[in-house]
């Protein structure tokens, strides 16, 4: 088991551009040269990587299949058979469909070079990946991430703790709001649509859909990291950002309407934080901005992500890279 944290700015690292097969080789270096995972099936702009869980990342950067040049398809699954045949897709193309299972690489169909982060974990029990780019060439980030393993369920028992999270957009416009830069934490704020699990933890609904669990988030609105109430950042009083856990419920159905099985609390987010403070205040903090907490772990790192806009008015996110992640339900 390992965690890294990866950079456009590391030695070595490929450039993420709007053009085709720009993402695959990211990725191929994020999972690969760097994560030591595996690729399964492997076609022109198109991956199927092993994730630390056995599940496959399903990955194709090309616009025959995505619509777009900018953008990029990621889809779970929990096997596959060739470079196209998945089993089991979380979610599955009639919930997401290939043109709308993406994020946004970049603002341009051109070679201008975007920022990017990843956070990978391969352990088996607390299995993750989240990746950050600035897509607009601002300080603020779109991204799309995955996270399995055996310790990451707030039930009892529980054979399926895996989630995806898709963009669920087919917009091609460079708008903020339009093309949801944005828009990688509201999910787990607000409803479903993005964030789907792998199976409900009794096996029986495939993909089932989620979205945040209020009480876990913490948040007095819709976006993780945007506390209405909240203080400024930093804490006027000591100068720290306030975090908390996040989680995801269950809706025991691949809609949202619920189903009689729904967990109110199903999975935690492995390493993922939100930020407890007022919405728009993260002005003094960029994108990719790291600190040290030996009160959480003696080795324990975290690095802050904002969304919405330079100030943050989209709220921002919080992933811990390096020390051992704490489970908060023990």
């Amino acid at each position: 088991m390992a965690v890294y944290l990866v950079t456009s700015a590391d030695v070595g690292a490929p450039s993420l551009t709007g053009q085709n097969g720009s993402g695959t080789t990211v990725f191929d270096y994020i999972f690969v040269t760097v994560g030591g995972l595996t690729i399964q099936d492997t076609a022109t702009n198109k991956r199927n990587y092993v994730l630390p869980n056995g599940d496959i990342y399903h990955c194709v950067h090309d616009d025959t299949v995505t619509g777009q040049v900018y953008l990029m398809l990621c889809r779970a699954a929990e096997s596959a058979s060739a470079i196209d045949t998945l089993t089991n897709p979380y979610p599955n193309t009639t919930q997401v469909a290939d043109t709308l299972c993406n994020f946004r690489v970049s603002n341009t169909s051109d070679a201008t070079a975007r920022a990017w982060w990843a956070i990978l974990d391969t352990s088996a029990t607390t299995g993750c990946f989240y990746f950050f780019n600035a897509a607009a060439g601002s300080t603020f980030v779109n991204g799309i991430w995955w996270a399995g393993g055996t310790l990451i369920s707030a039930l009892p028992a529980d054979n399926y703790a895996a989630i995806s999270y898709n963009r669920n957009n087919s917009s091609t416009s460079t708008n903020a709001n339009q093309s949801y830069p944005h828009d990688f934490v509201t999910p787990l704020g607000s409803s479903a649509g993005r964030t789907y699990l792998k199976r409900s933890a009794d096996g029986s609904i495939i993909s089932s859909a989620c979205s945040g669990n209020p009480w876990a988030n913490n948040s007095s609105v819709t976006v993780l990291g945007s506390y209405t109430n909240g203080p400024t950042t930093p804490h006027p009083v000591d100068g720290k950002i306030r975090i908390a856990p996040v989680a995801v419920n269950d809706y025991y159905s691949q809609t949202s309407a619920t189903g009689a099985g729904v967990e109110a609390l199903r999975l935690w987010i492995p390493r993922m934080f939100q930020p407890l403070h007022i919405s728009g205040s993260y002005s003094s903090i960029d994108s990719g901005d790291t600190w040290a907490d030996s009160a959480y772990g003696a080795s324990a790192k975290f690095i802050f992500f904002k969304c919405g806009s330079t100030a943050g008015s989209g709220g921002g996110v919080v992933i811990q890279y390096d020390g051992d992640w704490s489970v908060p339900n023990g």
